[in-house]
């Protein structure tokens, strides 16, 4: 289902969507992820900036905020993204989705009283 994960809109949509499609849904996997590489962060656009966050961080809060109340106990939501975001090179100046996401999921834990993710590298 292609379309713009920046638009609020298209994210909740494309979560109905889905749902209607496949008859129920048990599992959000938000894999989707935008990175430029920069040597130099003085030469990385304000739109740049934002569409990285826009991509990297709002749609995920877009599609969980959509697909939390049509999931069933037992459901997974699941954010996966490259190396980039847990290990970027020093020198690119990158916005880290990693860093962005934990204090967000360790509150989700919190909250529910179980692991929400495992980050590979604990």
């Amino acid at each position: 289902m292609p379309g713009n994960l920046r638009n609020e809109t298209y994210c909740t949509s494309l979560v109905h969507r889905a749902l209607e499609a496949m008859g129920g849904l048990d599992m959000l996997v938000s894999n989707a992820g935008y990175f430029v590489h920069h040597f130099d962060i003085s030469t990385l656009t304000t739109e740049q900036i934002l569409h990285t966050l826009e991509v990297n961080v709002f749609a995920s809060f877009y599609l969980v905020r959509a697909v939390a109340p049509l999931l069933p106990p037992g459901s997974s939501i699941i954010f996966a993204s490259s190396c980039m975001a847990s290990r970027p090179h020093a020198e690119a100046g990158s916005l880290s989705l990693f860093w962005i996401m934990t204090p967000f999921v360790r509150e989700l834990e919190t909250r529910t009283g179980s692991q929400v993710a495992n980050f590979g590298n604990e």
